[in-house]
């Protein structure tokens, strides 16, 4: 019988930041949280959340494992951090896989909560609404979906709304664009866990919110000019 992640082979990937955890504990995980959880690819870690999306899985502290279950003191230590449980190789319909090795889902492009949070960031920045449709009413679209507490009209800034892009899109590749786009990645002290290499994390140079142009592109267009810094 496989796992309930549909997959005779786990991953074993990054863990998340505190940061990360954070965003959905802001009063940290204990070692009594972590022995609630479930052992299948769901934890109850999300009931303490109040969040489906908070998608899990914690070691109990020891001294090897850093000071609490979220934190990681040591990036080299495999059980320091939560795992994400975000990923499996279960189908929606509940067929079988083609493979029980490798994952075969499928990769969306867009994502509907993508658009929900576009509009609200487009009215937060001064867009028009559409038919009155306000940009709290976006966000708790999304939040709704995930069974967690809705926002009041007050609550919702763009900071408020920095966080939910990171609780709906974490370990799906944009949160670098997404903090650029919010003046929270190169040249701010917006921080978190090991930014800039180090564990408090540190600030880091305004050159690294865009990528050098390769060499071989600069030679062989002569019109392109390599971006400041590098």
């Amino acid at each position: 019988m496989l796992p309930t992640w549909g997959s005779s082979d786990g991953w074993g990937g990054n863990r998340a930041r505190a940061a990360l955890a954070l965003k959905f504990f802001p009063n940290g995980i204990s070692d009594a949280d972590i022995a609630t959880q479930t052992a299948d690819n769901g934890s109850t870690l999300a009931t303490k959340a109040n969040d489906v999306r908070a998608m899990f899985w914690g070691w109990t502290t020891d001294v090897s494992k850093g000071t609490s279950p979220i934190s990681i003191s040591d990036y080299s230590v495999f059980k320091q951090g939560l795992s994400v449980s975000k990923y499996s190789n279960v189908r929606a319909d509940g067929g079988q896989t083609s493979n029980t090795e490798f994952p075969d889902m499928d990769v969306p492009f867009m994502r509907v909560a993508e658009a929900y949070l576009t509009y609200a960031e487009a009215v937060l920045r001064g867009g028009a609404a559409v038919d009155g449709y306000t940009a709290m009413q976006a966000v708790n679209a999304i939040r709704n979906r995930a069974h967690a507490t809705p926002y009041l009209a007050s609550e919702i800034t763009l900071d408020v709304l920095r966080d939910e892009w990171c609780r709906e899109f974490y370990f799906e590749g944009r949160r670098r664009m997404d903090l650029i786009r919010f003046d929270s990645y190169g040249g701010s002290d917006y921080t978190w866990d090991w930014k800039g290499g180090t564990k408090a994390g540190t600030k880091f140079n305004v050159i690294y919110n865009l990528m050098p142009i390769p060499s071989t592109d600069l030679a062989a267009n002569p019109n392109l000019v390599q971006n400041p810094g590098y």
